[in-house]
């Protein structure tokens, strides 16, 4: 077999030359030289901007703050609440290390401010860290403020206690001070409830932002305090009083309105008042008369004389007692003014005769009259607990002298304050039970504070004789209202002067509740130092009770009791007058 000789075919000649190659061959290991170099230079970059990032980073503790409770009135009306603030502050170090022009910024500042652009510089020049610019500034200006985005120039968050009403229960409120921590009123009652917990907050941040939550405590808001206040009725009692000082020249005035049922304060206002916005006023005029003044309750003790000798059987109201002698009682002699005949027991309430009272309270005894005066609260400490609230004086009576029980029985020797008094006769409302004043909401559904401190019958009865003191025959014709029966006491109670009772300065006083046929309201009224237009409790004080228990019965609808009514109307004061006739357009 033979085979043909294989054909040697040569390779492709290249298309690099020697010299290209050579040219690659450098420019690779350039290259490959160069890398390690390029990686060292963004080492070094990202090094920078590392260092920068940590330098920007520190560690801050920051309070989350949180609102103080609010204070509301029966159907929620707001009467203390938190509002947002803000204050404009500057740093004038970071605006020196800033290099800012301190002249061109601070006309800017003070424009928004609308402050003046020579004080916003002098702040913004100081040597010291941190100033303030402005106060109390709105939310828009603090806007305004942060959009100029000036490096040393900021809004702080703030939080200021505001009362909307004013000087409207300002009494019964009270106020915070500066720290945000109540001084006076319900403000003080009800610190611990009404305070804030500020939360509490570790941080890691860089720049403005936080990057790592080290602990972190959330803030938590006060509770809301409901009181049984009416705010429109406890506006209404404010401007009566307002009336009443004006009209009589009177030093201040005081009124309770309390629900008789369930013994809710539906308004407790005084004259004068102040704002605790402002907290206008020194602490005289920011205490709380209706519940800090002590008096001697004068006649308005007498309906409690005449209960005790019914319940004990020792009379009758139609009983004729000698009342135009006077008594001597050594060193006193009682007397009556202005009675010259024989009274019965129900005309001894009615024109509130001085010797009837001793004549019944002789019948029942001292410790008989102590026991009903010390059940029903007089002397008997504090009732709603609030700041600067008198406990009321009552002597054992054991240490009563003759001419003592004599005086104790038409309300002397003893004393109250008017929301004591208003307690009291909540017997007279009740067929002789007491009932527990009340000022929170929550706990005007405890039961069980209820106490009886007269028989039924008694109480109905002496509750039926007061009826004639609001009608023309009785001592506060003034307080009689139209279609509804009231009963209530007047009471005209003297100061002393030098350790003498003065008949120049007196207390006037009434208190009374309607409608008499099942009493839903009781109201208390005392003009303190009437000068003019009458200075007894049924010219100074039975009419701001006409005027207050008018409201309450028509604002609540409670329905008339006397549909046959047939006495006059009573006089309106000067004041209702010019009112109305410039409602009809006179």
């Amino acid at each position: 077999m033979t085979y043909a000789a294989a054909k040697f075919i040569p390779p492709p000649k290249s298309r690099l030359s020697p010299r290209r190659c050579a040219v690659f061959v450098w420019m690779l290991v350039v290259l490959l030289a160069a890398l390690p170099g390029l990686g060292i230079l963004r080492l070094a970059h990202f090094g920078a901007e590392l260092d920068r990032h940590i330098s920007s980073t520190y560690h801050k503790f920051e309070t989350l703050f949180a609102h103080r409770g609010g204070i509301r009135d029966r159907d929620g009306r707001p009467l203390a609440m938190n509002v947002d603030i803000y204050h404009a502050y500057a740093s004038p170090k970071v605006l020196r290390e800033t290099k800012g022009d301190t002249a061109a910024l601070s006309k800017r500042v003070a424009a928004i401010l609308d402050a003046d652009p020579a004080d916003i510089r002098g702040r913004m020049e100081s040597q010291r860290g941190y100033v303030r610019l402005k106060n109390k500034i709105p939310a828009a200006v603090a806007e305004s403020l942060r959009d100029l985005k000036i490096p040393g120039v900021g809004v702080e968050y703030d939080s200021a206690r505001y009362y909307p009403n004013g000087s409207v229960a300002a009494h019964v409120i009270g106020f915070t001070n500066d720290e945000g921590i109540g001084k006076e009123g319900v403000e003080f009652v009800a610190q611990d409830n009404l305070a804030e917990s500020p939360g509490r907050a570790e941080i890691i941040k860089a720049g403005e932002n936080p990057v790592w939550y080290l602990q972190y405590t959330g803030a938590e808001d006060g509770s809301d305090q409901h009181l049984t206040i009416d705010l429109p009725l406890q506006f209404f009692a404010r401007e009566a009083l307002h009336r009443a000082v004006a009209r009589h020249s009177a030093k201040a005035a005081s009124a309770v309105l309390m629900d008789a049922q369930s013994g809710e304060i539906l308004a407790m206002a005084n004259i004068p008042d102040f704002n605790p916005n402002i907290r206008s006023g020194g602490a005289a005029i920011r205490r709380n008369r209706a519940i800090a003044d002590q008096m001697e309750p004068g006649s308005t003790a007498k309906p409690f004389v005449a209960a005790l000798a019914l319940q004990a059987g020792l009379t009758n109201p139609n009983e004729i007692l000698p009342t135009t002698k006077p008594l001597y009682i050594r060193p006193l002699t009682v007397r009556d003014k202005h009675i010259r005949e024989d009274l019965t027991v129900a005309e001894v309430v009615q024109k509130s005769s001085n010797i009837g009272a001793v004549l019944l309270a002789k019948r029942v005894g001292a410790e008989a009259l102590w026991t009903l005066y010390k059940n029903a609260g007089f002397g008997g400490g504090k009732i709603l607990h609030l700041p600067g609230e008198a406990r009321g004086v009552l002597r054992p009576h054991e240490d009563w002298r003759p001419s003592d029980f004599a005086t104790h029985a038409y309300g002397y020797g003893f004393s109250a304050n008017l929301l004591q008094l208003t307690r009291a006769y909540s017997a007279f409302a009740n067929d002789g039970v007491l009932v527990s004043p009340k000022l929170s909401l929550r706990d005007s559904r405890a039961s069980g504070e209820n106490v009886r401190i007269l028989d039924a019958s008694a109480a109905r009865t002496v509750r039926e004789i007061m009826t004639g003191v609001a009608t023309p025959d009785g001592t506060a014709r003034a307080a009689a209202i139209p279609g509804y029966r009231v009963a209530g006491k007047t009471g005209t109670a003297y100061k002393i002067t030098d350790g003498e009772y003065d008949s120049k300065r007196t207390r006037a006083i009434f208190v009374g509740m309607a409608p008499a046929s099942n009493p839903r309201f009781i109201a208390a009224v005392l003009v303190d130092e009437p000068r003019e237009n009458g200075q007894t409790g049924g010219a100074a004080a039975a009419p701001v009770f006409r005027e207050l228990m008018s409201r309450a019965l028509l604002s609540n609808g409670v329905p008339p009791d006397d549909w046959n009514w047939a006495g006059d109307r009573p006089a309106d004061p000067p004041e209702m007058k010019e009112r109305t006739a410039l409602r009809q357009g006179n």
